[in-house]
């Protein structure tokens, strides 16, 4: 279904932001905006799991891994499980300011990426306050583009800011507009950019389950499906020239095309994935979760999957995996693995992360325990060949890491770290 008509917009009126950058500063940001390269450079991690939703950079020739990371700047931020965003050399991210132990704010923070100083904070949303005390503050990544940044409260409300001091453009309120329901663990899933489109897991009524926004301006460009809100995300791929966006929800998966038309859907062997399904060109999806079968890939046939792998033995919980050469490198629940994207077959295994997160950099991953040990793993499925550990963070430490520059950004609940993990080569 599709839709022409407009969100309620705050147009150019002040966003109730706590700092502003000075005039020196907001000219020097416009500078580099117009003066760097734009589209996918290897140094933006502009969304949820990088440039490709993968949460995998390719390396250049020249870059070199360190032996040791470099601990650059460490800091106390509010509460939330919010991934780092950066653009141009300028670090976003969500966070909570408490008041006291029921009341604070949801604020969008942009900081420089090389020193951690801030440069503005704008409020989105009232904090959320966990039921089950697994973690108040924002669960959603923000998406940022040349322009603007967008992001998601967990409370249910997208809005778009002025990436160069914070001004809110337009702002949505999916509980008030489309009748969503705000699910147990707040709202989680981080909107996708894919041209002047920004699309995102609604659980609205009336066929307001996934929708598309205007970016520019906050109109409703389509919606499609009755399903509950939960907690994945979407990601976008193209399979024989077809653009398609990927959504999941329940026991279904969904495809459509950038119209909001649907493509094709499959019935999966799981249900529920909060892990974000993984794109293997040229026409491979593998989409896990921690129950049922575990996981399993579908082969995209002119628009009509084909189930091809299923696998017991990689079960993701909130963690998303990461693919190279063959083989997937995961959590399977609470154990680092690696398995053979053909067979499912389990190649290695290794225990200690707990419910860990990983990102794959060149030939190696970069492995975040859930209390905030990091070490660097070669993707290699021949064994597991740990080559360095670090001691970051303490604590809950559940937010996959973000990588820019040879800068390497991780979080806890309550803390942010930024590490050198690259040299130029000489």
């Amino acid at each position: 279904m599709h839709d022409s008509y407009s969100t309620n917009l705050y147009g150019k009126q002040k966003a109730p932001s706590i700092l502003r950058p000075t005039l020196a500063i907001s000219l020097f940001l416009l500078l580099y905006g117009l003066t760097s390269p734009q589209g996918h450079c290897r140094d933006n991690w502009n969304q949820f799991r990088g440039m490709g939703r993968d949460g995998r950079i390719h390396l250049a020739g020249d870059d070199m891994i360190v032996p040791t990371p470099e601990l650059l700047w460490s800091q106390e931020i509010g509460p939330g499980f919010s991934e780092v965003v950066i653009y141009e050399e300028i670090l976003y991210l969500m966070m909570g300011e408490k008041i006291d132990s029921l009341i604070g704010w949801e604020t969008l923070v942009a900081m420089d990426a090389a020193t951690g100083e801030r440069l503005w904070s704008t409020r989105i949303d009232t904090i959320y306050i966990d039921v089950d005390d697994w973690g108040d503050g924002p669960r959603s990544t923000p998406a940022v583009d040349q322009q603007n940044i967008y992001c998601f409260s967990a409370s249910g409300k997208l809005a778009a800011l002025n990436r160069m001091d914070g001004e809110i453009i337009w702002s949505v309120d999916f509980v008030n507009q489309y009748g969503s329901t705000c699910p147990r663990w707040g709202y989680s899933s981080s909107p996708l950019l894919v041209d002047d489109l920004l699309m995102i897991e609604v659980g609205g009524k009336d066929d307001h389950g996934f929708a598309a926004f205007d970016k520019f301006t906050g109109a409703l460009r389509w919606h499609n499906s009755n399903i509950a809100t939960a907690y994945n995300s979407p990601i976008a791929i193209e399979v024989n020239g077809v653009k398609q966006v990927i959504f999941t929800s329940g026991k279904i998966l969904y495809a459509f095309d950038l119209a909001g038309d649907s493509l094709w859907s499959h019935t999966m062997p799981l249900r529920s994935p909060m892990a974000l399904p993984l794109f293997i060109e040229p026409d491979l999806l593998f989409v896990s979760a921690a129950n049922d079968a575990g996981s399993f890939i579908i082969k995209m046939n002119n628009g009509t999957p084909e189930e091809i792998m299923k696998s017991s033995l990689m079960r993701n919980d909130f963690s998303s995996s990461c693919y190279k050469d063959g083989y997937i490198y995961g959590f399977n629940v609470a154990t680092l693995q690696c398995i053979d994207a053909t067979s499912g077959e389990r190649k290695w295994l290794k225990r200690g992360f707990g419910k860990g997160s990983l990102v794959l950099i060149g030939n190696h991953l970069y492995v975040l325990s859930d209390l905030g040990v990091l070490t660097l793993v070669e993707a290699t499925a021949e064994e597991y060949r740990e080559t360095a550990t670090t001691e970051v963070l303490e604590g809950r430490s559940w937010t996959a890491p973000s990588y820019s520059a040879g800068r390497l950004y991780l979080r806890n609940h309550t803390r942010l770290a930024c590490l050198r993990i690259m040299q130029k080569s000489k």
